[in-house]
């Protein structure tokens, strides 16, 4: 998976394009969501991902834009226009940030004042987070100053990207940093979105259709690598097959798998039953990953799964014995 900020747009009296740097601790929330089991923790990573906040620094320079913490910075503009889109594999998330009314809101204070308060101050950074900066850009070397009277808008645009095929949804959930795809809580009248989270592994030989499942935390543990990379181990084609005795046990990390086929047998004319060959299944060509959807139910504080998945798809024919699946989300340059 590779995360990229197409541009980052500041505009006050002039517009300026720019990119942010984006946190590792971002990057950990995609990785980690999908596989996490405390039901708190994957609804508070979910949120985490959404940049509903915009924070503002003025004259003074951010020591350290790629750890910058909102303690920092003087000014916020909440509630942005967000615009969610893509594909099989691919999501595009854009966010815009305008001052309502010429007003701005005053961490330090805690309040809301206008904006032309602070007429004439240079921006020096931008932050992008919820509770906390996921990511910034220094901006101090722009030239970008608030201007008496004129509106604050900012906008950016993220995409990511897998290298697999998603079928059975719109686009592939666990990757996007919004989701529009909601579920109403009847006892409130609200709505809470829907996030999606890895339900088991498996091959096939077409794409959305696992013949050999292994359900997470069943039948296959998750492998941590580190904070954005996970993995499995994975058996596929043996050479032969593998039955249980004295030395192959659950703890060995070896489970039972179909043998590998080395050719396909199709009709033809020198081909009969007399030859003891007959047409079987062909090696399974994908690596198939199906995800579970959920909400989080805020007024029973408790996480509810719905029966609807949807898979991601590697195309993978190579891959036989013991070998390892590793996933690995990672900043994508401009």
């Amino acid at each position: 998976m590779k995360f990229k900020n197409e541009y980052v747009k500041i505009k006050t009296n002039k517009e300026v394009i720019m990119h942010n740097y984006i946190y590792d601790s971002y990057l950990e929330l995609f990785s980690k969501s999908q596989y996490e089991t405390d039901e708190q923790k994957i609804s508070e990573m979910n949120n985490q991902k959404q940049f509903y906040n915009c924070f503002i620094k003025i004259e003074e320079k951010i020591k350290d834009v790629k750890n910058a913490t909102k303690s920092e910075f003087d000014l916020a503009i909440y509630d942005p226009i967000i615009n969610v889109n893509g594909n099989s594999n691919s999501v595009t998330t854009i966010y815009n940030y305008m001052t309502t009314d010429n007003k701005i809101y005053n961490l330090k204070e805690q309040k809301t004042e206008d904006l032309n308060v602070y007429k004439d101050k240079k921006i020096t950074a931008i932050g992008f987070g919820l509770n906390e900066v996921m990511a910034c850009i220094d901006t101090s070397d722009y030239g970008v100053y608030i201007i008496e009277g004129e509106k604050l808008t900012i906008a950016r645009k993220d995409k990511m990207t897998t290298d697999g095929e998603c079928i059975g949804i719109d686009y592939p959930l666990h990757i996007a940093s919004v989701s529009n795809k909601t579920q109403i809580l009847e006892s409130e009248a609200i709505y809470v979105p829907i996030w999606a989270k890895l339900y088991s592994i498996g091959f096939g030989s077409v794409k959305g259709i696992i013949d050999n499942e292994y359900v997470i935390g069943k039948d296959i543990e998750v492998i941590k690598e580190n904070n954005t990379e996970f993995g499995f181990n994975l058996l596929k084609g043996f050479e032969e097959s593998i039955y249980p005795n004295e030395t192959l046990y659950a703890g060995a990390d070896l489970y039972p798998m179909p043998l590998y086929i080395k050719e396909e047998k199709h009709p033809s004319t020198d081909l009969y039953a007399t030859d003891s060959m007959y047409p079987m299944q062909a090696n399974y060509k994908y690596i198939i990953y199906k995800y579970r959807l959920f909400f989080y139910d805020t007024m029973q504080d408790k996480l509810i799964n719905l029966d609807e998945y949807y898979t991601l798809n590697y195309f993978e024919n190579q891959a036989k014995g013991l070998f390892e699946i590793k996933t690995k989300i990672s900043r994508k340059e401009w």
